[in-house]
């Protein structure tokens, strides 16, 4: 009896260990579930509001982007963004400002060079007394800068080939106090013009000094067509350039009168005749041109080289092509 007894009571405890250990394994099991399950997802609502949050989001970065001078191409979404400071442009300016105050050019955008000839180290017995300097610019246009130089070379090649110390010394006299006791010297310095953004005027006046009384001054004017980088002579800045020649004939001869009072002497008559040559240093200007006589040309060493300034509106009948002057 004892025996049966015990036997009932183990299995009674049997039965409540397997039922207790059933009811931890349920709860285990429903805890881990309710970690690993997933986030319920938002409603269709919610999430097309938050799509356009993040369209809004994007379309303002590209608007802010363009607004302070990004690159966009066809509207797409990817931007170039472009900084307000970049050290590599800044470092690039630096550079340019430092050559323009080097080469003492205060103009914007035209950097000063100087030909020099010759060299200290080319100096020899044949040519210690000659001296060339001619300074001209650059604009940072290569077809319009290469003419210039090549300018400025041909004018120093033709001094120099020009160059005869012992002939210049018997034409001015035989003896060492009536020779030519001085350096021969060719110096050169510009101005430049803007007429418009279509044109550039640059004006050189070239000293020269022989050993005579004084210096030679000429007045050369290079005009240029920056649309193809042409060099402009009178024949492409009027359809009528002989109107124009007739026009600035007139005008300088009254203008030379009044500025004067000597009334149209014989020096201003010839050197005002309607000719290419009278009128061969043209100053482009953003009001017209600017005419360039030789000294003696219209007037006496003493009263300098003449300037004339010419209203385009002046020149109307001479058709000139108004591009050059942006109007």
């Amino acid at each position: 009896m004892i025996h049966v007894l015990f036997v009932c009571l183990r299995r009674s405890l049997a039965l409540c260990f397997f039922f207790l250990g059933l009811a931890f394994c349920a709860e285990a099991k429903e805890s881990d579930s309710s970690q690993t399950l997933p986030q319920a997802l938002p409603p269709a609502e919610e999430l097309a509001q938050a799509v356009e949050q993040d369209l809004a989001k994007t379309m303002a970065a590209r608007s802010a982007s363009e607004n302070a001078g990004a690159a966009t191409c066809n509207g797409n979404i990817g931007v170039e963004f472009i900084t307000t400071k970049n050290p590599a442009h800044e470092q690039k300016q630096e550079e340019v400002r430092a050559i323009e105050q080097i080469s003492g050019s205060s103009l914007p955008g035209i950097i000063e060079h100087l030909l020099i000839r010759p060299l200290p180290e080319q100096k020899t017995a044949a040519n210690p007394h000659m001296s060339i300097a001619i300074s001209y610019p650059s604009i940072g246009r290569s077809d319009v800068d290469t003419d210039i130089r090549q300018w400025a070379a041909d004018i120093a090649d033709a001094f120099e080939r020009n160059f005869d110390y012992d002939n210049l010394t018997e034409e001015m006299g035989s003896s060492q106090n009536d020779g030519l006791n001085q350096n021969v010297e060719l110096a050169a310095d510009f101005s430049v013009s803007r007429p418009s953004s279509n044109a550039l005027s640059i004006t050189f006046r070239l000293w020269n000094n022989v050993g005579g009384p004084h210096a030679n001054l000429d007045v050369v004017t290079l005009n240029y067509s920056l649309i193809n980088g042409q060099r402009l002579q009178l024949v492409d800045l009027f359809k009528k350039p002989d109107e124009a020649l007739r026009l600035m004939s007139a005008w300088s001869r009254s203008f030379l009168d009044q500025r004067y009072g000597t009334g149209r002497t014989q020096m201003l008559l010839r050197g005002t005749e309607p000719s290419v040559e009278n009128f061969s240093s043209l100053t482009l200007t953003p009001a017209g041109i600017c005419i360039n006589f030789q000294p003696y040309q219209v007037a006496a060493w003493e009263m300098g080289a003449q300037t004339v300034e010419m209203p385009l509106e002046a020149l109307a009948s001479a058709s000139p092509l108004m591009v050059f002057w942006a109007r």
